[in-house]
């Protein structure tokens, strides 16, 4: 009897196994794993000779990551130029951007970006790498050092260079419309090439922020630069829109794009705020001759210090309890016979 009792416990997870319920999750729990969203994305046709037709196709090929192209066009090199002409209230400020991204094989790649202002007193940038799975960072004017705690910042970095054409569209509220140019040849591809101007009204899409949470002012206030830029944010009105942008025939990737754009923001006179912006976009090299290679003479990463005991330790300076067994200074002087 006490056999037949646990041959019957025994028997009963086995028959809970056999639950739909506990299948089906089995079946997810070890079910392949989903390719990233950039991978699926890239199969998809973006219809390139008929984009004018398709306004969330059109959008997709003014923000597509860096990734995505790199899925659809293989290993790419990309060169752009982009100026921002400002004008908030009496003071005139133009920024110029340079930017190149190499994408390579295997998620390698290396995204550079130089800034400098009108007067040439600011003069900014920043490179990252990454290749044989690791990644390098530096400034402008520094050297390379390797980063091992990345924690997805080289992606992020990566976009934000990239993303040229997308900053085109989401300061026009995607206001783009195109009209068939032709064809032509661009770094050994056919391309089919577009007019851009300016729509007269929003496609109407959802935004691809629509989730984000709204932005919370800092406790002192905003000054009055980020005033003015908030304003045309959220008050601008595109004026003017023209150029040319020219896409890949079979993956719909942009090649080149020339662009010309103004916006503005109207108030009151000491708040009005006007943008003009230009954009110049090459895709330089395709294929796979395009590699990332480790940089040169780079640094290693710097451990994060541990402890004060450690950082006193690393710039030589004493501990307190060093100077108490030390003694204060002039303990132990003679007094000269007072």
């Amino acid at each position: 009897m006490r056999r037949a009792f646990w041959s019957a416990a025994l028997c009963l997870p086995l028959l809970a196994c056999q639950n739909p319920v506990d299948k089906a999750a089995k079946a997810r729990i070890f079910s392949a794993e989903d390719p990233p969203r950039f991978v699926t994305r890239a199969t998809d046709d973006l219809g390139a000779s008929d984009l004018p037709a398709d306004a969330e196709h059109l959008r997709r090929v003014f923000t597509m990551s860096a990734l995505e192209a790199g899925e659809r066009l293989g290993p790419h090199q990309v060169q752009s130029t982009l100026t921002f002409h400002w004008k908030l209230s009496k003071k005139v400020l133009a920024l110029d951007e340079k930017h190149t991204v190499t994408v390579g094989s295997h998620g390698d790649f290396s995204a550079r970006l130089d800034a400098g202002d009108s007067l040439g007193d600011s003069k900014q940038g920043m490179e990252m790498v990454r290749a044989q799975g690791r990644v390098y960072a530096r400034s402008r004017f520094q050297k390379f050092r390797e980063r091992t705690r990345d924690r997805g910042a080289a992606n992020r970095y990566e976009e934000q260079v990239y993303d040229v054409l997308g900053t085109v569209y989401r300061l026009f509220d995607g206001r783009i419309a195109l009209s068939p140019d032709g064809e032509d040849t661009v770094a050994g591809r056919k391309v089919i090439r577009y007019k851009v101007a300016l729509a007269a009204t929003s496609p109407g899409l959802e935004p691809e922020t629509a989730n984000l949470p709204a932005l919370v002012p800092p406790r002192g206030g905003i000054d009055s630069q980020l005033a003015h830029e908030v304003q045309l944010d959220q008050k601008k009105q595109p004026q003017s829109l023209s150029g040319t942008l020219e896409v890949d025939a079979e993956t719909a990737v942009a090649l080149r794009a020339n662009l010309r754009g103004a916006l503005q923001a109207p108030g009151e006179p000491e708040k009005a705020s006007s943008l003009e912006l230009t954009v110049d976009l090459a895709v330089a090299r395709v294929g796979s001759d395009v590699v990332v290679a480790l940089p040169a003479d780079a640094r290693p990463d710097e451990g994060r210090i541990d402890s004060i005991a450690t950082a006193l330790e690393r710039f030589d300076l004493p501990r307190a309890s060093d100077r108490a067994d030390a003694g204060a200074p002039g303990d132990d002087d003679d007094d000269d016979g007072q």
